[in-house]
């Protein structure tokens, strides 16, 4: 299985296991998984976007469209998880493990009405227009309408690769139990990175979308944007190589080649991403002071 593409397993038809206990796991592990992803979106934009918006908070990003866009990826997300690991009711798992997004928007509504939201002992200011309203309770639903389907999705998935996910002991879709203690804390450090770059190259496209068609002044911003992207890459190329050498569908001969190439995906791909945006924002900045 050395040469296994990221999503090319194995397919093999086996009937599916279904009880309780991995109904139920499987919906965490869906709430994990969303709840790891919003969080990461919401800190990539809070360090992109927080000179334009000094009190940033989960409930009051400075971009609607983001706030919105990225609740639904994070749904699906973490429904599509809960659909994999559960073998069977797809749908229904993923509907479930996308409640915590359903009860936000629900909660954004309810603070609506009395134009606050009170978290602790911290009072947040919200709009309270009618138009805000009605979108809040249409993403409440939208939510349960994403996790329904993605739940699904993964649940066919999950039946067409179930028995390499299964293939070794106590492990959740092909990794060690006990490698979910450590890695969680890296991927989302990962992920932080990589939304905050992704906001970077989206903020140069809109720019590139302004600018009438073969316009000189977009010759910078495509080779800034182009050049964030490859950090991006790597980023991606970190986590799916970790997968793989995790799950074990890239072999490694000893313990010690697998420690040697976790670290370089994990530790050093990461750092070169770093290296990349760094050199992408020096190199942004040396043009500006040129042309000024």
């Amino acid at each position: 299985m050395d040469n296994v593409n990221e999503l090319d397993f194995p397919r093999y038809e086996v009937a599916p296991k279904n009880n309780s206990l991995r109904l139920i796991g499987s919906t965490l592990c869906g709430i994990i998984a969303g709840v790891l992803l919003i969080s990461a979106i919401d800190r990539g934009a809070y360090l992109y976007f927080v000179e334009e918006n000094k009190e940033w908070n989960s409930f009051t990003w400075d971009n609607w469209f983001i706030r919105t866009l990225a609740s639904i990826i994070a749904s699906s997300w973490g429904a599509f998880i809960a659909g994999l690991i559960s073998r069977t009711k797809g749908k229904l798992v993923g509907v479930l493990s996308a409640i915590p997004s359903f009860a936000f928007w629900l909660y954004y509504f309810y603070g609506q009405l009395n134009g606050e939201i009170n978290i602790g002992n911290v009072l947040i200011e919200i709009e309270t227009d009618t138009l805000s309203k009605i979108m809040a309770i249409v993403l409440a639903l939208i939510n349960i309408i994403a996790g329904f389907i993605a739940g699904n999705f993964g649940n066919e998935i999950s039946k067409k690769h179930m028995k390499f996910f299964d293939e070794r002991k106590h492990s959740i879709l092909g990794v060690k139990w006990y490698h979910y203690i450590w890695t969680p804390f890296i991927i989302y450090f990962i992920l932080i990175q990589g939304f905050f770059v992704s906001f970077y190259v989206l903020e140069k496209i809109y720019f590139l979308f302004q600018l009438p068609k073969y316009s000189l002044a977009g010759i910078i911003p495509n080779i800034l944007a182009s050049l964030a992207s490859i950090s991006i890459y790597v980023s991606y190329k970190a986590l799916t190589n970790s997968y793989k050498i995790l799950s074990g569908s890239e072999y490694c001969h000893t313990n010690g080649e697998k420690v040697k190439k976790l670290i370089g995906y994990l530790i050093g791909f990461p750092i070169l991403s770093l290296a990349i945006q760094f050199g992408t924002y020096y190199l942004e900045l040396g043009v500006y002071n040129l042309l000024n």
